[in-house]
């Protein structure tokens, strides 16, 4: 494992980050607002031990779903080194900003389309977006679940940016070595380069199954990020592509991050380009669960249900058979007519 250098100032200022930043809100390595972890954190900062953060993990770990003891252990050192990895340089930039030795470029113009549930309409936001079937009817679906998000006392955003050059998807598929699935590829060429959608609800009263958020973030330029975080797990934790649990992270392309450290993906060997569920601790029903058969009906299917998520355990709620999810079933139409879809 890895020792990274820092002096007292740097030791410092990532304890004041961590004392700064809302942990419950990032989610970051963890389970949304777990103190332990966060106890966990501050410790190994404090005394700069990456080993001994490991250690801990491996017992803190424990408490979640890991085949063997191997597989737990690799987990806790993973995560161990992305605490520190994340928090050094985040440190790093801090002190270089607040010394003036750097400088954050004012940012571009943004031209991007955005949906307000107080002041917009949908059909006039659609007619301003004009977007190509089937990207309209997603759309719709997403101000739908944002207007019955803010009648519940809830918050949300959509953020459409215009669709990406040929040039740009070319330099995209460079980086990562293959062409984009199809559906995928005509999605930022003629939709959009990057658009982010969320929601959440006040943590009371809980609604059915106990969602209280939803929503993505699905950029073009994430995409070769998204495929380093995919394969640096592949190396750290499921390296066995012959172990069922292990080869749903292989031979796919990471398209959505959840914030809990699992991905969301298209199966490069399905005929189509299915869309599964790629977890890193949770449980073999989970594991590989196909949500969609390709992008496209995976997206309809979601958007319908306003995005729930992405988390798995919000998923798997929707998910019926082979085909992934069933917007029309039966838990499908009760979370509907609770959050206001219908």
């Amino acid at each position: 494992m890895s020792q990274f250098k820092m002096d007292d100032r740097i030791r410092a200022r990532m304890l004041r980050l961590l004392e700064e930043w809302d942990l419950e809100t990032s989610d970051l390595l963890t389970e949304e607002g777990n103190r332990e972890y966060r106890s966990l954190l501050y410790a190994a900062f404090a005394s700069h031990d990456e080993d001994w953060l490991a250690d801990r993990l491996v017992a803190y770990l424990r408490k979640e779903r890991f085949q063997t003891e191997e597989e737990l252990r690799a987990m806790a050192r993973e995560r161990a080194r992305r605490a520190f990895e994340a928090f050094l340089m985040v440190a790093k930039v801090d002190l270089l900003l607040e010394e003036g030795k750097i400088s954050i470029p004012a940012p571009r113009p943004d031209d991007a389309f955005r949906f307000d549930p107080e002041k917009d309409d949908i059909q006039s936001f659609l007619e301003s977006l004009n977007p190509p079937p089937p990207y309209r009817t997603w759309v719709a679906h997403w101000c739908r679940a944002l207007m019955a998000c803010r009648a519940k006392g809830g918050k949300g955003s959509l953020r459409i940016e215009k669709p990406a050059r040929p040039e740009d998807v070319a330099e995209v598929e460079r980086q990562l070595g293959r062409e984009l699935p199809a559906s995928l590829q005509r999605t930022f060429l003629e939709f959009s380069a990057g658009f982010e959608f969320g929601w959440s609800l006040p943590d009371e009263p809980l609604p059915p199954f106990h969602i209280h958020r939803g929503g993505f973030c699905i950029r073009l330029d994430w995409l070769a990020d998204l495929e380093k975080e995919r394969k640096d797990w592949v190396e750290a934790v499921f390296s066995d592509p012959g172990d069922p649990y292990h080869s749903a992270w292989h031979n796919k392309l990471a398209v959505i991050s959840v914030n809990n450290g699992d991905l969301i993906g298209i199966d490069l060997g399905s005929a189509d380009g299915c869309v599964v569920y790629m977890t890193h601790d949770g449980g073999e029903d989970m594991q590989g669960m196909v949500l969609g058969m390709n992008f496209d009906d995976f997206m309809e299917r979601w958007s319908r249900l306003g995005c729930v998520g992405p988390d798995g355990w919000y998923l798997e709620h929707f998910v019926e058979g082979a085909d992934g999810i069933n917007p029309l079933g039966d838990k499908a139409n009760a979370w509907r007519r609770w959050f206001g879809l219908e």
